[in-house]
């Protein structure tokens, strides 16, 4: 009876927690990857994935040569760097630029400078009570 009701918790519990967890996506030998701190708890290492093993562990080769084995869960992969075209890329013609709305916006008219900025905020009352 006991036992019962402790399992149907149990099932009700993983239940809860399974609706958000979901598995990593697995990597690739030659990812570069981050590593994440054991004491700081900060991506602060960059290392590439050398070999895979069981269980999702991986063997990550570090800049300074070490190797060590790692848990899929303090991986993260580095993102390409992309870099954005100056003024427009080559594939597209100077007057579609226009069109495609990559042309930056006229500035939007502004009040005065010599007026101090509006800052609104709460308007502050004093009770009723302290009417005299």
């Amino acid at each position: 009876m006991e036992r019962d009701r402790i399992a149907a918790a149990s099932a009700k519990a993983k239940l809860y927690y399974d609706v958000h967890a979901h598995p990593l996506a697995p990597l690739k030998i030659g990812t570069e990857v981050r590593i994440q701190d054991e004491k700081t708890k900060l991506w602060e290492k960059v290392g590439v994935i050398v070999a895979i093993g069981k269980f999702r562990s991986y063997r990550v080769k570090f800049a300074s040569g070490s190797v060590l084995w790692r848990n899929r869960r303090f991986l993260r992969p580095i993102r390409a760097a992309v870099t954005p075209d100056p003024e427009g890329s080559p594939n597209t013609p100077p007057g579609d630029a226009e069109a495609a709305g990559t042309t930056p916006h006229p500035a939007t008219d502004r009040p005065s400078s010599d007026s101090p900025p509006r800052r609104s905020h709460r308007e502050r009352r004093a009770p009723n009570r302290l009417d005299l």
